[in-house]
């Protein structure tokens, strides 16, 4: 009886502990996929921001963005460059590139 009782209480552990992983690894695929979104549509802020920089005004002002991201954008004659990240730790980067 005492043996049976051990090893259902140890095949119940082993499920909830399976149960747990499993739950943590859907969390953090879905605080990855926000990140990633929000690292792509500051990208595009920043290829919107160069190209209307460079054919209506180049003087408009840095955007802010009111989600907490970020991005960094390089540019020359031939192509615009934008990296958007989902915070400021930088840790989800996703970027765009238009050759003009």
């Amino acid at each position: 009886m005492l043996l049976t009782v051990v090893l259902l209480s140890g095949v119940v552990l082993g499920a909830t502990a399976v149960a747990g992983i499993i739950m943590l690894q859907e969390i953090r695929q879905a605080t990855n996929a926000t990140d990633s979104m929000k690292a792509i549509f500051a990208a595009d802020t920043g290829i919107e921001w160069e190209l209307y920089k460079r054919f209506v005004d180049k003087r408009y002002a840095l955007p802010t963005m009111t989600n907490g991201a970020e991005f960094e954008t390089a540019s020359s004659t031939n192509f615009i460059k934008s990296i958007g990240y989902a915070d400021s730790r930088r840790r989800v980067a996703r970027s765009f590139r238009v050759d003009l």
